[in-house]
């Protein structure tokens, strides 16, 4: 399905390196780094800080 979607890709012009931030061509999209931990919404503890309202 991969070569289907370049091929799509190279019929509608799109350049043939216009590859997402990170992706090495030949080789594997490596995964989103983690996200950061949101912060909990005012009132509510957030889990394993100890961080409780009084």
């Amino acid at each position: 399905s991969r070569m289907r979607a370049r091929a799509a890709a190279r019929r509608a012009g799109r350049p043939q390196d216009d590859f997402p931030p990170g992706f090495r061509p030949g080789g594997r999209v490596p995964p989103a780094p983690p996200k950061p931990a949101e912060p909990a919404p005012l009132g509510e503890k957030a889990p394993g800080t100890g961080d409780e309202p009084p």
